[in-house]
């Protein structure tokens, strides 16, 4: 029972853990066509529009495109917006629209499908976004994007940089999306770029398999926490499995000691411990296995309005505990399996 518990919590985190792993990749990636991604270091941060100017001029690149952000209220409902010039957009996001034009001139918005169903709006609606500074003001819908591009740019509305400009005072960018030129040698781009923004010591430059990496990593830390989840469950197991086998141990001394009299060696009585142990172990851990891998699924399926939106089971991993599970069960058993080779023939035939 106590590897049982044990492997099922870790289990279980592993599968939600890798779930969210995977999420965050196809989160990144989706929708992304850009080359190269120009993000602030630090939480909160912008970036100088100046830096996006530096870099469109540059040899290599073919479109910039700025993301300025900002909370607001839609129809009442806290949310962010974001404030994209849509010439350039379709060059570094798939921007799928569903209805209408994505033609963000001043007094439109796009939305992305599933928060237009919330919202109950279409294309020719209106809605009314307030914004901190300005306070409300109504917009019609244009168009109705698909999901794809959400993960991306986190959020699931655009409206116009104009509009942007008279209900926002601050004019920094929070991401500039960079496409290079068709053919361009994007080692030798990306190098401009980065030489281009010298003076902006703030600004990281990334492309898409950087971003990946630097999304996956949270969660690789939590798979790190898992793993010492395991080694305590491990340790506690031992324990328990080695009390268990000692009490049979005891509880059968006379019948190790028929064993030995009717021709058992030593070493086949320490196999029959061992084998027992084994077995103990592997009940309690393919057992957890199951049930932690069961719960792991449906913590992630209960998470997908959390950002989780791929189901993924670490199969390697869990076959590797199943694994720890066996070794485990031959540890446990080292030090019953010597008591019970030794048991003295006389005394375990003698009658009580």
């Amino acid at each position: 029972m106590a590897l049982t518990i044990g492997v099922a919590v870790v289990a279980a985190v592993a599968v939600t853990a890798t779930s969210l792993r995977e999420s965050a990749g196809q989160t990144v990636s989706a929708g992304n066509r850009a080359d190269f991604v120009l993000q602030p270091v630090g939480t909160g941060a912008g970036i100088s529009p100046a830096a996006a100017t530096a870099v469109r001029t540059l040899e290599g690149v073919d479109a910039v495109v700025e993301l300025k952000y900002s909370g607001a209220k839609i129809n009442g409902t806290r949310s962010t917006i974001v404030a994209v010039d849509a010439t350039n957009l379709g060059r570094v996001l798939d921007v799928t629209t569903r209805e209408g034009a994505l033609d963000l001139g001043p007094g439109s918005i796009a939305i992305a499908s599933t928060e237009a169903t919330a919202l109950g709006v279409g294309v020719g609606d209106t809605v009314v976004v307030t914004y901190p500074e300005s306070g409300p003001t109504r917009v019609t819908v244009t168009a109705i994007f698909a999901n794809t591009a959400t993960g991306l740019i986190n959020s699931a509305y655009l409206v116009s940089t104009a509009d942007f400009r008279v209900n926002v005072t601050s004019t920094l960018d929070r991401v500039v999306l960079v496409a290079a030129a068709p053919g361009a040698d994007l080692t030798a781009t990306e190098a401009r770029i980065t030489q281009a923004l010298v003076a902006y010591p703030n600004i990281t430059v990334s492309d898409p398999a950087q971003l990946t990496q630097a999304a996956q990593e949270s969660t690789d830390q939590l798979l790190g926490l898992v793993t010492a989840l395991l080694l305590l469950a491990v340790i506690v197991a031992i324990l328990g499995i080695v009390n268990t086998l000692v009490l049979s141990v005891l509880e059968r001394t006379r019948e190790l000691g028929l064993m030995r009299a009717v021709g058992a060696t030593r070493r086949q009585i320490r196999t029959i411990v061992r084998r027992e142990s084994v077995l103990m172990a592997m009940l309690g851990a393919v057992t957890g296995v199951g049930l932690g891998t069961l719960s792991g699924v449906a913590l992630s399926r209960a998470l997908a309005d959390e950002g989780i939106t791929t189901v993924a089971v670490p199969t390697t991993q869990l076959l590797l505990y199943l694994g720890v599970a066996a070794a485990v069960g031959v540890l446990a058993a080292i030090g019953p399996a010597q008591r019970a080779s030794r048991v003295d023939l006389l005394t375990a035939m003698t009658p009580e």
